[in-house]
């Protein structure tokens, strides 16, 4: 009998300290998912021609409304780096993307001179920050705008998109 109630005893423990971990793990991922950041880039579109379009409003102090497609081409899955450029005055949120977002806004951008780009972010709320003009074909992956957002929103965001860049740079490399 001692050496079945040795047994319960070991497996009791095994199991409760499974338990411990699971839990801890699953916190401290909720921590890292309340602390990302997404960005999406959505191409102004014709309605009549695009058949999956949205309307979106961007900008708070003076609301511009567009109609976009409903699905980003680029997002933060594609991004390589994210900074703010700050000069005095303003600051401006600058996206540069992998070669894989570079081909996409490259191709899109060649037929949609004069158009605009929304970006939607969520950090943690989701909000349109921006509509900057497409005035030249994007052939470098970089993408810089003046967000509708304060600089300590910016800095939460771009520290939540870290967080993703880094994670996918891990994930990459585990492949």
């Amino acid at each position: 009998m001692k050496f079945r109630f040795r047994v319960i005893n070991w497996n009791l423990a095994a199991a409760l300290a499974l338990g411990g971990l699971l839990a801890g793990c699953a916190s401290r991922s909720k921590k890292k998912d309340e602390e990302i950041s997404t960005i999406r880039l959505h191409f102004e579109v014709n309605p009549q021609l695009v058949r999956r379009s949205i309307e979106v409003s961007v900008l708070r102090a003076q609301p511009m409304k567009l109609t976009v497609a409903e699905e980003p081409l680029v997002h933060e899955g594609y991004l390589d780096e994210v900074a703010i450029i700050n000069d005095g005055s303003t600051h401006q949120l600058r996206l540069k993307f992998d070669d894989r977002g570079r081909r996409l806004l490259e191709t899109e951008t060649a037929g949609s001179l004069g158009k605009r780009i929304a970006v939607a972010a969520q950090f943690p709320d989701l909000r349109w920050l921006g509509a900057p003009v497409i005035t030249r074909i994007n052939t470098n992956g970089v993408v810089t705008f003046t967000p509708d957002a304060d600089l300590a929103e910016c800095r939460r965001l771009v520290d939540g998109l870290k967080l993703v860049i880094e994670q996918r740079k891990k994930d990459t490399w585990l492949k």
